[in-house]
């Protein structure tokens, strides 16, 4: 009994290994249904109009009821409001959202030194919440850097 069980432990080690190696060229699974990015960012007096460029990756379209965004440039916040417009990205597509927001003071005054060409690149972070027609949230954040649109005055990207 003891001579049939001696190659047991060598070939579970050997299929062990085999395997291990195989998972490390396995394609990283993601929840991560959608890619949202600043496609353009300006300003009007205290108002901010925002186009995101929101891209679905999926094999399935995806529906919203509406979302809430909440953004911030520099570590100011400059934008929280909620979106209420139904949202329909189609399967594999890329969609523009425009929002557009009265603008926080602190937020505003951070990218009006950008523009003024007295700040470097700065660091955005947005928080969106997309909510479904049962009112369910599913919140995503998403960051990047904000620079000024050459020759166009108030406009960031």
């Amino acid at each position: 009994m003891l001579q049939s069980t001696r190659w047991l432990l060598p070939a579970a080690l050997i299929l062990l290994g085999l395997t291990a190696a195989c998972a490390g060229s396995l394609p990283r699974i993601t929840s991560d249904m959608l890619r949202v990015g600043i496609d353009t960012l300006e300003t009007r007096g205290d108002t901010v109009v925002i186009d995101l460029g929101m891209r679905n990756i999926n094999k399935r379209p995806l529906e919203y009821h509406a979302l809430e965004l909440e953004l911030s440039v520099d570590g100011e916040k400059l934008v929280s409001t909620p979106h209420r417009q139904p949202l329909t990205l189609s399967t594999r597509s890329r969609e523009v959202v425009r929002v557009e927001s009265l603008a926080e003071t602190a937020g505003l005054e951070r990218l009006q030194a950008l523009g003024a060409g007295q700040q470097p690149p700065m660091r955005w972070t947005m928080q969106l919440s997309l909510i479904d027609d049962r009112g369910r949230k599913r919140t995503v954040d998403y960051d990047g850097w904000l620079h000024v649109v050459p020759g166009q005055p108030n406009r960031f990207r």
